[in-house]
Formats: structure tokens, sequence, C-alpha cells
């Protein structure tokens, strides 16, 4: 399983430049990547404009939400 790190990487692109494209600022991108965030519909939206279809539920950063959601009490 990719996670949104190396899946940018393998396009060639920065936080930064993913952040231009994307239209979502670069922290938003660093929480995303970091799994302290997990995208709304229309982040996931414009993530995958820029790097194609994702495939949110088998990447690494869904497993930690997951995680966090399981923590609980």
């Amino acid at each position: 399983m990719k996670n949104l790190v190396q899946i940018r990487v393998s396009r060639g692109l920065s936080q930064e430049h993913l952040s231009k494209l994307s239209g979502l600022s670069q922290a938003t991108i660093s929480q995303i990547e970091q799994g302290k965030s997990y995208p709304q519909a229309q982040a996931r939206y414009k993530l995958e404009i820029v790097l194609g279809p994702i495939d949110w539920m088998s990447t690494k950063l869904h497993e930690n939400h997951l995680i966090e959601l399981s923590a609980g009490p």
C-alpha cells in the first residue's frame, strides 16, 4: 500500500508544488501526509485532479485514521 507521500514523490512533486497545483495549503498537505488529518471529499478531489486516482481505502493514511477512530476512550 502506498501512502500519500509516496504517491506525490513518485509524480516528482514537492509539497509546495502540489499545494500550488491543487489549491490546498502546504500545511494541509503536510497534515494529511502525516496522518494528522483525513481529507474531506473536496480535498480528495483536488488531490486526485493533480495526482490521479487514489484508492483512499488502501492508503496508509486511511489505516492511520481508522486507528485513531478505534482508539476510543
